[in-house]
Order: structure tokens, then C-alpha cells, then sequence
């Protein structure tokens, strides 16, 4: 006798940078969003970041807003600390080189620092920083983690783990696509992932819940809809 199991695909919606920008502009596109996905019975992640370069401002800014999209149903989780720098937790995978080569020669260029700055004490430091932050605009702690351009490494999943924060989402499935949407290359247009489409464990027990790539990063035309 066969036995068939259904089996139930769910796609989250997430997205990135939440709080980063001193600009009314960008505080009302959250507001937008937040209030369309609710039409459309979607419930958001949206990654925060607590302590960006202008970050007393952007916390005028953002919190009133940040909390009405919370009241909405919306979720909110960590985004770095002050999202300065894509290598700020680590190194991105080797398969953005295309799109974000600069990052790949600062970190070549200075080697030794970054992984001074990599080091799990380090790293755990910024994240009691971005917890602290982050509980006192939403009064609890996170459960989430996301690096900043998708920049990790063996070091910051023992940071989360020491800090108590157990979920990460933090690595790219086919950055590829995204290599194709910004470059328009043909040759992109193709499935090839760096990682599987499901969770799992990194030590010392973080679970990495790796993510698609994001095909609107460079806007979309109307002619490019189908395509996407």
C-alpha cells in the first residue's frame, strides 16, 4: 500500500533594512507596505537596524511607525547593528563577488582586521548592543538574526548562540538571480544555488533559515514583470 503524505509550501515574506534611512521618504513606503500586506492578509519580517550612523534620528523617525506596522501584525527582527558595512559580521558569499566586488577587496586589502573584528567576543559585543536597542523599542527580545548583505561567518553563530538568539536568516539561496536582475546578463537567468531551500543547524545550535534572492533590488519595469 502507497502512502502519500500532502505536503504544504509556505513562502515568508521578508525584508531588509527597516530603520536604516534618515528619511521621512522611507518611513511612510513602511507605512504603505505594511498597511498593503495587510490587505492582502500577508504578515511581514522586516529587518531592523537598531543603531544605523544617524541612528537618534532615524529612531524619531521610525518608531512610531515600526510599531503601528507591529500593531498591524507584522514582525520585526535584528538587521545588523549599524549596517555601515557589509562585512560588519562576517564576509558574504563568494557568489555576490559580481555584484559587490569592492566588499570582497576591502576585506582582501585588510585581512587582518576583519577577522580581528570577526572574532566571537567581538561580534557577541554588537549583538548585546542590537538586542539592547531592540528591547527597548519593542519591549521583548529578538528571535532573529540577519547579517548585513548576507555576511557571515563560523564566529557570529557562536555570538547569536551566547547572546540567546537561536534563528538566523542570513544566507542566500541563488544570489545568481540577483547577479542577473542588477546585471542583466543572460547567462545569469539560471538556478544555481550555494545552499538547499531548508533549514539547518550551524554550531554551536543557530539554525540558519537560508532565503531567496531579491528580484526587485534594482526596481522592476513594467516589461520585466513576466521575466521576474
Amino acid at each position: 500500500m502507497l502512502l502519500w503524505r500532502a505536503l504544504t509550501m509556505r513562502a515568508v515574506f521578508t525584508n531588509d533594512d527597516a530603520g536604516a534611512s534618515a528619511s521621512e521618504q522611507a518611513v511612510e513606503a513602511l507605512r504603505t507596505v505594511s498597511q498593503w500586506l495587510n490587505e492582502c492578509s500577508i504578515r511581514a519580517t522586516f529587518f531592523w537596524v537598531p543603531k544605523p550612523p544617524q541612528w537618534r534620528r532615524c529612531h524619531e523617525l521610525w518608531n512610531s511607525a515600526l510599531l503601528e506596522a507591529r500593531g498591524l501584525g507584522h514582525d520585526f527582527q535584528l538587521h545588523g547593528l549599524a549596517h555601515d558595512s557589509c562585512l560588519e559580521f562576517g564576509v558574504p558569499q563568494e557568489s555576490t563577488r559580481r555584484t559587490n566586488a569592492a566588499v570582497f577587496a576591502e576585506y582582501e586589502a585588510n585581512r587582518g582586521h576583519w577577522n580581528r573584528a570577526h572574532s566571537a567576543g567581538r561580534l557577541a559585543g554588537k549583538l548585546r548592543q542590537a538586542r539592547r536597542a531592540y528591547e527597548a523599542v519593542f519591549g521583548e527580545p529578538p528571535l532573529v538574526f540577519r547579517a548585513p548583505c548576507f555576511g557571515v561567518c563560523p564566529a557570529m553563530y557562536e555570538a547569536l548562540a551566547e547572546v540567546g538568539i537561536h534563528y538566523s536568516s542570513s544566507r542566500g539561496i541563488n544570489p545568481t538571480a540577483t547577479a542577473y536582475v542588477l546585471l542583466g546578463d543572460p547567462a545569469l537567468r539560471r538556478w544555481a544555488p550555494d545552499f538547499p531551500c531548508r533549514p539547518w543547524v550551524e554550531p554551536p545550535g543557530v539554525t540558519e533559515y537560508p532565503c531567496m534572492e531579491d528580484l526587485c533590488i534594482g526596481g522592476v519595469r513594467p516589461d520585466q514583470v513576466d521575466d521576474l
